[in-house]
């Protein structure tokens, strides 16, 4: 029998393990076509949507502020898509804001 290949996901599917659904993007081990696939780690594609990291699901900091990593939901969903979206930052005139930001951090700007 061969090893499966670990892989991100391209396509939403179920896992047979835990009966779970896979979004594309999850780590997944691949059988083979007709075989399918099943998630790398079943718990932590469980807790997939559970509360956000910073401000365990509070929505807020410590000072009662609104976390701004979740933007104040607490949810882990909004937290992931915050930081997808923050990656891709480029403005109108084309320019890599998140390059230029960790440029401006390394330097102390």
């Amino acid at each position: 029998m061969r090893q499966p290949k670990r892989i991100r996901a391209k396509y939403a599917g179920q896992c047979p393990a835990c009966n779970a659904a896979i979004h594309p993007g999850d780590s997944i081990y691949w059988y083979g076509r007709g075989r399918g696939a099943q998630h790398v780690n079943c718990e932590s594609s469980r807790l997939r949507a559970c509360n956000c990291t910073s401000c365990n699901g509070s929505g807020k900091r410590w000072n009662n502020a609104p976390c701004a990593v979740c933007d104040g939901t607490g949810s882990r969903d909004v937290q992931e898509l915050a930081k997808r979206r923050d990656l891709h930052r480029v403005d109108p005139m084309g320019v890599d804001r998140a390059f230029e930001d960790d440029c401006a951090r390394r330097c102390g700007l």
